[in-house]
């Protein structure tokens, strides 16, 4: 009895620290290395860790991202963070199914729209684009100031304006602020 308490306690022990060093990962790096050093399955951790090795060994970052969204199924940035790494070798269809799986995971998750939003400018589909930045607007309105700025580039572009004509038809909430700005701030008001 004795020794199955002191497993629970060090197991709660090393699973609180590991969350501890995972969450001011953040502030430094190492934190993930001491994090996992306590509970190697943290899904945060992994994913820290393997941020701040893809760019020196995206193989790595690769095992450890899949590792952190086998702990954690449900969490969408591993995905993201695959996502980008698939791109970068140039694997578009893996690509585009991670991010619509991380999309299908966190359809509120502003960042998560903005990710996918950047993978369809991308590819140079504007209109899957946009649908991923009204999402994004819609879920946090305070991503107005990040996002009206490159919208507004593409409202004055004439050769990108008319992907705006679904959202003129059927506005969504951001909608009447943007036009707004775009009233206001436009060098061609039309």
């Amino acid at each position: 009895l004795l020794l199955g308490a002191a497993l629970l306690v060090w197991r709660i022990a090393s699973t609180g620290l590991s969350a501890h060093y995972a969450q001011s990962s953040e502030d430094g790096a190492g934190a993930a290395v001491k994090a996992l050093a306590w509970n190697d399955r943290n899904p945060d951790a992994l994913y820290r860790r393997a941020l701040e090795l893809r760019g020196e060994d995206p193989s790595a970052a690769a095992a450890l991202l899949a590792r952190a969204s086998g702990e954690n199924p449900a969490a969408a940035p591993p995905l993201v963070a695959l996502a980008g790494l698939a791109r970068e070798q140039g694997d578009d269809a893996r690509a585009q199914s991670l991010l619509e799986k991380a999309v299908e995971l966190a359809p509120a998750d502003p960042w998560v729209q903005r990710q996918s939003a950047d993978y369809w400018v991308g590819r140079g589909d504007l209109e899957q684009a946009l649908g991923h930045w009204s999402a994004a607007l819609e879920t946090d309105p305070g991503s107005r100031p990040r996002l009206f700025p490159t919208l507004m580039r593409l409202a004055e572009d004439p050769r990108t304006r008319p992907a705006f004509k679904p959202y003129a038809a059927s506005p969504p909430s951001w909608w009447e602020a943007f036009f707004a700005e775009v009233a206001a701030e436009a060098s061609e008001v039309e």
